[in-house]
């Protein structure tokens, strides 16, 4: 009878042991990707995607946010490239409460500079407060950096706008 009890509660805790095991494992890490991004916008095209402001002094480069069902989804709009740029690569990582997005080229084969709209999706999100940095290598030195807080509990869509004064953006 007693070997019965054993042999019962052996198996009881082992099945316990998996069962927690297993709700353990179902938290997966956030996995980021590049979804698709735009051939080459310019002002004279009628793609309705290049946002470009109303007195034509400056434009802005713009990210439009959208969180939904675990997934943050990204929009980084009017980001500059080569206009030769073989493919537009980039890097995801979340890190504490960091989205880190570093947007680079295979190779660079123009000597012109072309805006393009990059679509992003980060799987597997907590919804919580973020710092999202988006690292390009166009950005003018004197430009403000693509740094911007984005609170997911509060705001779950949002626009974030960033004007730009030089070339290709004016």
């Amino acid at each position: 009878m007693n070997i019965k009890r054993l042999l019962l509660l052996s198996l009881l805790i082992s099945v316990l042991l998996f069962t927690y095991n297993c709700k353990q494992n179902s938290s997966y890490e956030p996995i980021g990707e590049l979804i698709s991004h735009s051939d080459c916008l310019n002002s004279t095209t009628s793609d309705n995607n290049a946002v470009f402001s109303d007195d034509n002094e400056s434009a802005y480069e713009i990210i439009k946010y959208k969180y939904v069902d675990k997934t943050l989804y990204i929009t980084h709009m009017n980001s500059c490239f080569n206009c030769c740029p073989g493919d537009i690569v980039s890097v995801i990582s979340v890190e504490n409460e960091n989205i880190i997005i570093m947007e680079d080229e295979k190779k660079a084969q123009c000597s012109c500079l072309c805006l393009y709209n990059i679509n992003y999706a980060i799987h597997n999100l907590e919804k919580k407060d973020y710092t999202l940095i988006i690292s390009s290598k166009y950005i003018p030195e004197n430009d403000n950096k693509l740094i911007c807080h984005i609170n997911l509990i509060e705001e779950p869509t949002g626009i974030i706008k960033f004007k730009r004064n030089t070339y290709p953006w004016i």
